[in-house]
């Protein structure tokens, strides 16, 4: 019985060792740690129908993927068993439903064991209010920050929303524009110039009614210059690429972890934004 206890224990470890393995967790010592990908923008500019092609891509290639969103869009999502989608109560991320979110996040990630969380926030929602979910839900690291522009609206917008909406643009490591299509070549220009005004970091995507790229815009001599290196993040059939748009956006954020003295969204010593 001496001799047998050893080796016992000796099989038991090397038995949940080859699981732990088997089952790809991404770990940080001894927490797995979950990507945040967080979208913003207006209800109806795109970002449920982004957000299920990017997973349609798959980006993680097994586990669960946690969803979390303020607000009901106009495109609903599918009913995939590896995706749960969690309302957050109250409309936004401030206040009560910041506390909300938090909770939420907490319990999915006992729960769900998630290799990704989403964030979709409409309307007024801002991520630099995303600041204490960084630091109260431990095994999370932000991932993608993406703004969607409807370009039909946009110009409204500029006047309705003010500051709050450069914000979330400030914010943000992609930002995808779209419908442009009914759209004078200056008037897209124009909005073009103003969003590079505010974040000249950021990579510019325009997409068509099939969120495809849209040649309109990618053929003006003035979108060129401002986002010369656009081909790397579409793919042949010229849909978006969220592999490489997602290893920008991570890139950019450890980049600015360098530089906390140009950005206004801090997150556990880390700095997001422009």
């Amino acid at each position: 019985m001496e001799f047998f206890r050893p080796c016992a224990c000796a099989g038991l470890w090397l038995f949940f060792r080859i699981i732990h393995i088997c089952l790809g967790y991404r770990t940080k010592g001894k927490m797995k740690i979950v990507r945040v990908d967080c979208f913003t923008g207006t209800k109806g500019a795109g970002k449920t129908s982004l957000i299920i092609q990017s997973m349609q891509q798959n980006i993680d290639t097994s586990g669960n993927t946690a969803l979390f969103l303020n607000e009901e869009g106009i495109v609903s999502y599918p009913a995939w068993s590896h995706l749960k989608v969690y309302p957050i109560l109250g409309g936004c991320i401030c206040c009560d439903g910041q506390t909300e979110l938090i909770r939420q996040m907490q319990e999915s990630y006992s729960r769900d064991v998630p290799d990704r969380f989403i964030i979709e926030l409409s309307g007024r929602g801002r991520t630099d209010g995303l600041d204490p979910l960084f630091q109260h839900v431990s095994g999370v690291e932000p991932g993608l920050f993406c703004h969607v522009i409807n370009m039909q609206t946009f110009p409204s917008l500029m006047k309705i929303m003010g500051g709050l909406l450069w914000s979330q643009i400030s914010a943000a490591s992609v930002i995808i524009v779209n419908r442009c299509f009914s759209l004078e070549n200056t008037l897209v220009e124009s909005c073009l110039e103003k969003i590079h005004e505010h974040n000249s970091k950021a990579v510019i995507l325009p997409l068509n009614k099939k969120n495809q790229a849209d040649k309109k815009v990618i053929h003006m001599k003035m979108y060129q210059s401002i986002c010369p290196g656009y081909q790397e993040f579409f793919l042949s059939d010229d849909y978006l690429d969220y592999k490489t748009i997602s290893s920008f956006s991570s890139k950019r954020i450890r980049n600015l972890k360098k530089n906390p003295s140009k950005s206004f969204l801090k997150i556990k010593n880390r700095t997001i934004g422009a």
